[in-house]
């Protein structure tokens, strides 16, 4: 009995001798093929829908700015156009096309005289402001000179007139609160039946029956 135990731990000893005593592990090799793809998995099922977003502010209205030319009949076959407020910049001409209410052909352009007079304030000495109409051709407040030429129109563009800087006393844009045109026909100054001062609106506005 007392041999066998001995025997069992000297082999015992033994195995603990040769695992101690194992060659050492060799480099790792290298990696081997990818293998095929698995199988497609099953979709998940679909989330709960989120809450709406609450709703935005409403934006502004945009500004509409509406360009009204009126036309006045005065005394027979007498027009009068009025435009709103222009800037004239000194360095072109300021380009206005007669308004299809106007009803203006080639034939009565030719026939005509035209008055054109631009609307400026005016400063008084005791420090009134008050709106005038200057004659063009002629002179405004600023000290610039003005004048004009009528365009009877062609198949490709309309008729009108061109309001043009003669003369700079005071370079940079210039504004008028309205330009306003009157259409004489000429057989109506035939004979100088008519006294009117057209360097005046006032003169010719009476003159013509033209209102305000």
């Amino acid at each position: 009995m007392r041999l066998t135990l001995s025997f069992l731990s000297i082999f015992f000893l033994f195995v603990l001798a040769l695992s101690s005593c194992r060659a050492p592990e060799g480099p790792q090799g290298p990696v081997g093929p990818q293998g095929p793809a698995g199988l497609q998995g099953v979709p998940g099922a679909a989330g709960t829908p989120g809450q709406n977003g609450t709703a935005g502010q409403s934006g502004s209205p945009g500004t509409t700015t509406v360009v009204t030319v009126t036309v006045v009949q005065g005394a027979p076959n007498v027009i009068q156009i009025t435009y709103p407020a222009r800037s004239h910049d000194g360095t072109k001409d300021l380009a206005l096309s007669f308004p299809a209410s106007s009803s203006l052909s080639f034939d009565q352009i030719e026939k005509s005289l035209f008055y054109v007079y631009v609307k400026q304030i005016t400063t008084t000495p005791d420090n009134f402001k008050l709106p005038y109409w200057y004659a063009i051709p002629g002179q405004t407040p600023n000290g610039n000179f003005y004048s004009y030429y009528i365009f009877p129109g062609n198949s490709g563009l309309s008729a009108g007139l061109f309001i043009r800087r003669t003369t700079n006393f005071r370079l940079g844009p210039e504004d008028f609160d309205a330009v306003r045109v009157v259409v004489v026909p000429a057989s109506l100054l035939i004979g100088g039946r008519l006294a009117v001062n057209f360097s005046n609106y006032d003169s010719v506005r009476q003159a013509f029956r033209l209102g305000e």
